[in-house]
């Protein structure tokens, strides 16, 4: 078994060099994009928005928390086309798929305090639930929003060149 890692390693560090020498032949230009590209460089962004949310909130004295206006900043940034979502999607994505490590602390939390065991923790802990149905519901009907909005457009785009094509053939 030790072996198997050992070597599993060993393909890893090797696959790492081998990119880094891709990385350093590329032109100034195409190194801007592959960085980019990098999931590193699209978490940072996330995390930059999310902080800049927070700071502008805590700036303007705002009781809302920062973290939604990040949000909210993201996504007037995405939907007017300020940032592209191939820019943030494999952080995000990333994210996303390590997002059970981002709640064990919560859960560390009710060892220290019994007391979340009882009555209180019920109450909680229905507060939890219904938060957490309400965020996927409002998350579901944006983005099933979003997708019609897009599948609209792009059929609003085919049937303008329909049109155009049409008009172009007729006169």
């Amino acid at each position: 078994m030790q072996q198997i890692s050992l070597a599993s390693s060993r393909q890893t560090v090797q696959h790492w060099i081998s990119n880094a020498k891709e990385f350093c032949q590329l032109h100034p230009y195409e190194m801007v994009h592959a960085i980019g590209r990098s999931t590193w460089f699209q978490i940072g962004l996330l995390i930059g928005t999310w902080w800049l949310g927070t700071q502008l909130a805590a700036g303007f004295g705002l009781p809302q928390l920062g973290n939604v206006f990040g949000m909210a900043g993201l996504w007037l940034l995405l939907i007017n086309n300020r940032i592209h979502l191939k820019r943030v999607q494999a952080g995000a994505h990333w994210l996303i798929k390590h997002m059970l490590l981002f709640f064990i602390p919560a859960v560390l939390v009710v060892l220290d305090h019994q007391e979340l065991l009882g009555w209180v923790g019920v109450k909680l802990f229905a507060i939890i639930v219904l938060g957490t149905l309400t965020v996927m519901a409002c998350t579901a009907l944006s983005i099933e929003w979003y997708l019609r909005l897009v599948r609209h457009r792009k059929a609003m785009q085919r049937l303008r060149h329909r049109q155009l094509r049409h008009s172009s053939t007729g006169a």
